[in-house]
């Protein structure tokens, strides 16, 4: 629930010439061309009262509480469904125009029943903070319609009270046009109309997916989250970036007496805006779970200075205070190095972890330790992305962003991922782009995926043709000639190797290879190659196979040959499968490149960060020329004895490594092991 109004014009472009120069109660301001009043308003700091609009769903123009008044206008216009122009002058705030609204906010107070009303000393919500400050009071002995039941819907998030509805339509808007699910919508007519889930059911029955986007835009408090209902206020807003998935949504933490309380949806995130998944809505409870480690734990055993023979059984845990548990690691991991080397040691870094984290992970391997054993869990996910990537590209990243894919692509290939379940509000996105603008979405998965709901294709191929099925698309695009000559020419370099190589992919070959019909194969290729841009995404369905690298190097060379790169809504994007994959991968956690992906193998890249890591007293620093260990590697070496001590943070190999039996035995073979971790 929205508690109050909130400022969320767009960012402005940064070209002075690009931007609509008016004026708003006399104040001259600038504005991109296409800026609706009430957000270019809004990103100067000049609040236009709105119950309908949110700057994350298209414009209704509906509760006419935002009228302005535009010179030169006949009428009062809606602030939110008008956009700038040059030369404008708008006045927001008249006396006629307040006394519009207060008309307006008392005849909606002719549907609202709370009976907290006007007891709080701030504002219980959006809707209640604009009715104090133009001073509407609902008339006395006039309700539109009957009581109905509070919390009547079992939802487990999400409170219902639809006597405090207003029928602003912001829930039924969200839902459809954010989360592309359709749960809410407007029965009956008149003083009867109401707001219900599907047809007239309870919200989970209605396929609702818990994303909370109703109650976030929800101006009154008819839907609120469970948390918030009856809270106190937080005593401060922090904004954060969710841990879970790698779409990178970001949000405000409500915290109070230094306790998370709930997280409130903040419409400047840049990736997601004011749109959540229901883990990064409400799977916060971990933070103050009663399990969550606060002091070290260490085995008896080395408190007692005492060791522990090959086979032993670990003693029992004990608590300790951070001094004694730092100076025993310290101490452990230096008598390893000096009496077996430095690469005698291990240390797994995390997805999980923040860019400082991992860099600081590394670094401690290699300019305190000495060693490159350090790796995390993006070699058992995206490696062969890294791989593939940067021998096709120089860099394995995404080339574009989510919301320039989700809002300029003509065309999607999803291939190996299933959007919607490992990145919900990313998968959101396609298909509200596939279902709002006509982006025609591919997908390519043997499965039936929540998106094949909305794509104008849907190949199942058989698992492992992958390969097969990209080359023979590109077979078609080159016998058609849909291919970019010119990007070809200027750009790449080898093709005449690979329109040879795919020469040998014609469509009844691959027919047979991936079970899919030669029609279904044309379809796809016309359809990728003749709605540019087209953007290919992937997951861990393409990356986790024993062909991992061919995989991406295939559809690598599929947007090459069609230009598919540089150019808004195309390009090559791989998603990560926790939150911080890339960063982790960028700051060198990987045992073959330091930071910024350059060769540990490089003696330029060894002098230089030899010299950058030089340690006081100019003792210097030893960087190997060989790659260390990766993940499963050390795993297998901490079995056989090769290494003696491991240094895991955040990561978890026995629920990574596929072979559980194999990480239990080899961690129970190590000497020495050290988990960073936030849960037993």
């Amino acid at each position: 629930m929205a508690t109050q109004p909130e400022a969320a014009g767009g960012p402005q472009p940064r070209d002075p010439e690009a931007l609509v120069e008016l004026q708003i109660d006399g104040k001259q301001v600038r504005a991109r061309p296409g800026t609706l009043i009430v957000d270019a308003a809004a990103s100067h700091g000049i609040l236009i009262p709105s119950l309908c609009h949110q700057s994350d769903l298209a414009p209704s123009g509906n509760c006419r509480l935002c009228m302005v008044h535009i010179e030169g206008w006949r009428t009062e216009a809606p602030a939110c469904a008008v956009q700038v122009a040059p030369a404008m002058k708008i006045q927001t705030d008249t006396p006629r125009i307040a006394a519009s609204r207060r008309a307006v906010l008392e005849m909606l107070l002719l549907r609202y029943h709370d009976p907290a009303w006007g007891t709080l000393e701030k504002p219980g919500s959006e809707f209640e903070y604009w009715c104090r400050r133009y001073g509407a009071a609902a008339p006395q002995g006039l309700r539109a319609a009957g009581p109905r039941p509070v919390d009547a819907d079992p939802h487990p998030y999400i409170r219902v009270d639809l006597n405090r509805c207003i029928l602003c339509a912001r829930c039924v808007r969200a839902c459809s046009e954010l989360q592309v699910r359709h749960v809410w919508g407007i029965a009956q007519r008149a003083d009867k109309s109401h707001v219900i889930a599907g047809l007239d059911q309870t919200m989970l029955e209605a396929r609702c997916e818990s994303c909370g986007a109703c109650a976030a835009f929800c101006p009154t408090g008819a839907l609120e989250d469970r948390s918030a209902h009856g809270a106190a206020e937080p005593d401060e807003l922090v904004t954060t970036v969710c841990p879970y998935c790698g779409v990178g949504c970001s949000y405000d933490l409500a915290v109070r007496g230094g306790r998370v309380v709930r997280v409130v949806s903040n419409a400047h995130a840049p990736v997601n805006g004011m749109h959540l998944c229901v883990k990064g809505r409400y799977g916060f409870d971990f933070v103050h779970h009663a399990d969550r480690l606060l002091r070290p734990r260490v085995r008896r055993e080395l408190l007692e200075g005492a060791g522990r023979a090959p086979g032993e059984a670990r003693g029992a845990w004990v608590e300790t205070d951070w001094p004694t548990a730092l100076g025993l690691v310290a101490q452990r991991l230096e008598a390893v190095r000096r009496e077996s080397g430095p690469d005698a040691i291990g240390l797994f870094s995390s997805a999980k972890c923040s860019n400082e984290e991992n860099y600081l992970v590394q670094k401690l391997a290699r300019q305190v330790i000495g060693t490159h054993n350090v790796d995390h869990c993006a070699r058992l996910c995206h490696a062969s992305t890294v791989a593939g990537l940067a021998l096709a590209l120089g860099s394995g990243a995404m080339s574009n962003t989510m919301r320039d894919v989700a809002e300029q692509a003509r065309a999607i290939l999803v291939i190996g991922s299933n959007t919607t379940e490992q990145h919900p509000v990313f998968g959101a996105m396609l298909r509200r782009a596939a279902e709002r603008r006509g982006a025609k979405l591919v997908i390519a998965d043997p499965r039936r995926i929540d998106l094949a709901e909305f794509a104008t294709l849907h190949l199942r191929q058989r698992p492992g043709s992958d390969i097969a099925l990209v080359n023979g698309l590109l077979h078609i695009i080159f016998e058609r000639g849909w291919q970019d000559d010119a990007f070809i020419a200027a750009r790449t370099e080898g093709f005449a190797a690979l329109r040879e190589q795919v020469r040998g992919y014609p469509p009844s070959r691959v027919a047979a290879i991936t079970g899919l019909g030669e029609a279904e194969i044309h379809a796809a290729a016309e359809l990728l190659a003749r709605n540019k841009p087209m953007a290919v995404i992937w997951s861990m369905g393409i990356t986790q196979h024993t062909t991992g690298v061919a995989n991406v190097l295939a559809l690598a060379n599929l947007q090459l040959a069609l230009g598919n790169f540089g150019v808004p809504g195309s390009g090559v994007n791989p998603l990560r499968g926790q939150n911080n994959v890339q960063g982790a991968c960028d700051m060198g956690a990987l045992p073959n490149v330091f930071p910024g992906y350059q060769a540990v193998s490089d003696a330029a890249a060894r002098k230089r960060f030899a010299e950058a890591w030089a340690l006081t007293g100019g003792e210097e620093v030893r960087l190997a020329e060989r790659p260390g260990l990766t993940v499963t590697e050390m795993v297998g070496a901490a079995g056989e004895g090769r290494l003696r001590a491991l240094y895991i943070v955040g990561e978890n190999p026995a629920m990574t490594d596929p072979d559980l039996n194999h990480v239990k035995r080899s961690l129970e073979a190590a000497e020495f092991v050290v988990l960073q971790e936030i849960f037993p």
